[in-house]
């Protein structure tokens, strides 16, 4: 991976306007205050794209988190051949990136952890790090202040992991499930940034058995647990957790549930659960899946996902957006990269394909995306509409020779 750099030596505007051959004067502006400039000669790197400012991009990575604030997206960690307490935050409205501090209480390099949004702070937690470390520590982030708080590990911290599951419930940080190298969990924690306090979550009745790379979503009342991995195989079980009672209810496995799966996604539409994608390892074999299912808590029931028309082809590694009245599945793995995706519509159960056009980024998988719940488009190309999805790419190849570097990019509007 080769990271394009480019220093440009400070020059006063004097000096700058003398080495002008071909510019006599200031270009000129109307009344209005509009000014025209001369047309830039071509020359150089003309191959690729440049989505813009690319000061304090953050460094490649895979394994990354990343949350929305109501402005901007902020990335955090993960792993470039090497693990990362770096991060950055990328503001659509004005396409520019500022890094994230590494300056004091700044949580130790991990990637694999999680990462939720609490209003104010982004909360890290748990991960891998370097020497094989789990931790069950994390980091309080105040983007406004630039600044990090620790989180306590004391009374009730859950044990060190990686591949777990957090959301958050707009009082709490509920972390469930993952793995280290003594044990595979069904236990959690629900962590009160208020108080700096954790308190166990249940594995009593109903709590789903032990498992590392399920899915979480919450429904405003519930947390739903769904899928994942262990030692003896995938899963297609879960479970819905009640943190006001620390309870647990068993989902259903009856008809239409989708099969078992690890590395799919999981969306909450505001009535249902929407599960896609995913794959399984079977008998030295890889198997991906394009398909899923829809989960209603209220009746505890499964209905199927179309495999019609456009819908994606099969993958598992990819990320999955609900905009409010879409699912948008992007990229993935399925033996190969994928740049490829689709907008799935509930209402009536069909797909339509996302575009592969120009501007889309190149293929990938284990990037993340988020939502700014924007209706408003931005016009990128004269015929294409693009709103604010935005993805973060693990990696980016250009088309030519010219340079190899992270962009972020605008997806397909609904």
């Amino acid at each position: 991976l080769i990271i394009e750099g480019i220093t440009f030596k400070k020059i006063s505007a004097e000096e700058w306007l003398k080495g002008q051959e071909e510019m006599k004067s200031l270009p000129e502006t109307e009344e209005n205050g509009v000014m025209f400039l001369p047309p830039v000669k071509e020359s150089g790197c003309v191959e690729g794209w440049d989505n813009g400012i690319l000061d304090d991009v953050p460094d490649a990575r895979s394994y990354h988190t990343a949350i929305w604030t109501g402005t901007e997206m902020i990335i955090w960690g993960g792993s470039n051949s090497g693990y990362l307490n770096t991060g950055g935050r990328y503001n659509p409205s004005t396409d520019s990136w500022l890094l994230t501090s590494t300056g004091t209480d700044v949580p130790v390099a991990r990637y694999s952890h999680t990462a939720v949004w609490t209003g104010t702070e982004m909360l890290i937690w748990g991960g891998l790090a370097y020497g094989n470390t789990f931790m069950n520590d994390g980091g309080r982030y105040n983007p406004n202040s630039d600044s990090w708080t620790p989180i306590s590990t004391w009374d009730n911290c859950p044990s060190a992991r990686m591949y777990h599951v957090s959301i958050w419930t707009g009082t709490e940080m509920i972390v469930w499930g993952g793995y280290s190298v003594e044990n595979i969990y069904n236990s959690g924690g629900r962590y009160n940034p208020a108080s700096d306090t954790w308190q166990e979550t249940s594995t009593g009745t109903n709590c789903p058995s032990a498992r590392n790379k399920p899915s979480a979503i919450w429904t405003g009342s519930e947390m739903i647990i769904w899928g994942g991995y262990v030692g003896a195989g995938p899963l297609n079980s879960g479970g819905k957790y009640n943190p006001s009672t620390n309870t647990w209810i068993a989902t259903s496995t009856g008809i239409n549930c989708p099969s078992t799966r690890s590395y799919h996604t999981a969306v909450w539409t505001g009535t249902e659960m929407l599960i896609w994608g995913g794959g399984i390892y079977s008998s030295g074999n890889y198997y991906y899946f394009n398909n899923g299912g829809r989960y209603n808590p209220t009746s505890d029931s499964w209905s199927s996902i179309s495999t019609g028309i456009n819908v994606p082809p099969e993958r598992s590694s990819h990320t999955a957006v609900w905009t409010g009245s879409v699912m948008i599945v992007w990229g993935g793995y399925n033996g190969a990269y994928l740049n490829t995706g689709g907008k799935y519509d509930p209402s009536s159960d069909s797909w339509i394909s996302t575009s592969t056009g120009e501007n889309c980024p190149s293929v990938r998988g284990y990037h993340t995306a988020v939502w700014t719940g924007t209706s408003k488009a931005m016009c990128v190309s004269p015929n294409s509409l693009w709103s604010d999805a935005v993805v973060w790419l693990r990696w980016a190849r250009m088309s030519s020779s010219c340079s190899t570097r992270s962009r972020a990019w605008r997806g397909p509007t609904t």
